[in-house]
């Protein structure tokens, strides 16, 4: 009896598991996302909102997706780029890469959106299609490094 007890309350555990996963993700904002293609000529290293620890490395001729789309909390919106010789700093951004059409945006699962992007060798970040080939630059672009 109280192995059959015992089964039950594992049931309904589990199912409440199941239930608050599944409220959890419908409940998450969608996520935003640049892959940003690295066409600098040398491997560069994304650091996010001047944080230590979240920095994100890409190595050159790689496309890697960055989370550089919100503000942190407390924090200007701003991300820095360094490589070879180059420190690249930018910031009030967040607005320009809001101006791509549905066209321009990768839809993903759950209603997370990436948006496609390359860097040159003098840090200017130029939109791309979802497909990573180059597009008509819309107002705002390319993105120049401060």
């Amino acid at each position: 009896m109280a192995s059959t007890h015992l089964r039950r309350v594992t049931r309904v555990v589990r199912f409440a598991g199941s239930v608050a996963g599944i409220m959890v993700l419908a409940s998450c904002t969608p996520e935003y996302d640049v892959s940003l293609l690295n066409d600098t000529g040398s491997d560069i290293t994304v650091v996010l909102s001047g944080s230590r620890t979240q920095q994100v490395r890409i190595p050159r001729r790689t496309a890697v997706p960055v989370g550089i789309l919100f503000s942190r909390s407390g924090q200007p919106e701003q991300f820095t780029i360094v490589g070879g010789s180059h420190r690249w700093r930018y910031s009030r951004y967040i607005d320009t890469f809001g101006v791509p059409g549905d066209a321009l945006r990768e839809q993903r699962s759950f209603g997370a959106v990436r948006i496609h992007a390359r860097i040159d060798a003098r840090g200017c970040v130029y939109l791309l299609s979802p497909t990573d080939s180059p597009v008509s630059q819309p107002k705002g672009f390319p993105i120049y490094p401060k």
